[in-house]
């Protein structure tokens, strides 16, 4: 026997209920302006366009390069100076600032809910008519292969007008809808 839930005449799994519950796009502030990371800004230095969100007391640096991929880190402590900060990431220069480890829990797939937002923010702000993003170990690669067929996340991001489109050269692509 296998556990039903209806929400909004929807009928679903308990899998389903599970991630729709905890992975939404969620309003999230964002922005450049140290301490406080909410005034909506982004930074474009050499084809990288990044903001900034505090998630749970946590920095997450969250970008979208020159071919549309979007990438996302935690970082250790706060950056002051957000040339220096790309440039390290632009040239892998070892650095103190960033989390080397991914979390698998609840709060991981809640997290998803908030960068998710913003990332759908920034494309909107760039004017970017499609997105793509890959897993960077097979356990995020089989959660975003789970979470792109999920209903209701694919309804919530439809509110935002962005859509999944399919997956090309291992990537997950979403587009922008009118």
């Amino acid at each position: 026997m296998s556990v039903k839930f209806v929400i909004d005449d929807k009928i679903l799994s308990f899998k389903e209920f599970i991630l729709s519950e905890s992975i939404v796009p969620k309003q999230t502030k964002f922005g450049t302006n140290y301490p406080y990371f909410d005034n909506n800004e982004i930074y474009s230095f050499k084809g990288i366009n990044s903001t900034w969100c505090v998630i749970d007391k946590s920095l997450y640096w969250i970008w979208i390069d020159n071919t549309n991929e979007v990438s996302f880190m935690k970082c250790k402590t706060p950056v002051l100076d957000n040339t220096d900060f790309i440039l390290k990431q632009i040239y892998k220069i070892p650095t103190e600032y960033f989390m080397g480890t991914a979390e698998a829990s609840y709060n991981a797939m809640n997290l998803f809910g908030n960068i998710f937002f913003v990332i759908l923010q920034l494309a909107d702000i760039l004017q970017i008519n499609s997105i793509s993003f890959k897993g960077f170990s097979n356990n995020l690669d089989k959660f975003y292969s789970i979470l792109v067929q999920n209903k209701l996340f694919a309804s919530k991001v439809k509110e935002y007008n962005w859509q999944y489109s399919g997956i090309e050269d291992e990537k997950y692509i979403f587009i922008k809808i009118k």
